[in-house]
């Protein structure tokens, strides 16, 4: 049986995102048709405006995806720390390392991807809305 497609729900920032297009279409097609300074100004505006809006809708996006997966990472780790118990489980030092090992490298390689992506202002930068678990 084939799964329902969720339908999408818009935030207020995808809505804005569509708003900035549709005006930088509107600007684009004036200066197109009567091409003044004006009109390329107002063209340069609602770019600039839809960049503001892709900003705001990423930001929007970082904190909703990446505060669930840093939940579902944190869940994750607890039910390792489950498998402690000696009584239930049978393992070694060189298991508790490797597992170790593993966790680790992909935690410094997850953060070190994040830090790449930033931008030199971004990494002085603080954020400004929480990010919250």
């Amino acid at each position: 049986m084939a799964r329902a497609k969720k339908e999408k729900v818009l935030t207020d920032a995808n809505k804005a995102v569509l708003d900035c297009r549709q005006k930088v279409e509107l600007a684009n097609k004036a200066h197109a048709d009567k091409p003044t300074k004006e009109t390329e100004k107002a063209v340069s505006t609602a770019k600039d405006n839809l960049a503001k809006a892709i900003t705001a809708e990423n930001r929007e996006r970082f904190v909703r995806v990446g505060g669930n997966r840093v939940k579902k990472a944190r869940v994750a780790l607890r039910n390792m720390g489950a498998v402690s118990s000696l009584r239930s489980y049978n393992y070694t030092e060189e298991d508790v390392a490797k597992a170790e090992q593993v966790l680790s490298g992909e935690l410094k390689s997850a953060i070190a991807k994040m830090r790449s992506g930033l931008s030199p202002s971004a990494k002085a930068a603080k954020a400004e809305d929480d990010f919250t678990f």
